[in-house]
């Protein structure tokens, strides 16, 4: 048996994205798939749109908090959120 055989990929997720907002500055922190990564500060202009689409995604952004979305190959979907 070869190690892809015994290895079972099924609880990573294919793409995630996570999105933080600091307590201090209330700056917005946005990756995806650990490759991509977004700063979005309150002095923005499109500051208020942004969270306003991330809290339509994660309901329970909030300062001081993290949402991760994970999706898996299976089909599977959950968002967390962590305190940080």
């Amino acid at each position: 048996m070869s190690i892809e055989e015994q290895t079972d990929y099924s609880d990573n997720p294919i793409y995630w994205e996570s999105a933080l907002i600091k307590e201090e500055d209330k700056s917005i922190f946005i990756e995806i798939n650990g490759q991509q990564r977004r700063t979005c500060r309150t002095s923005n202009p499109r500051y208020e749109n942004l969270l306003s689409s991330l809290k339509s995604t994660y309901p329970n952004l909030a300062p001081g908090k993290k949402c991760k979305f994970n999706h898996y190959r299976d089909g599977r979907s959950e968002i967390l959120t962590f305190n940080l």
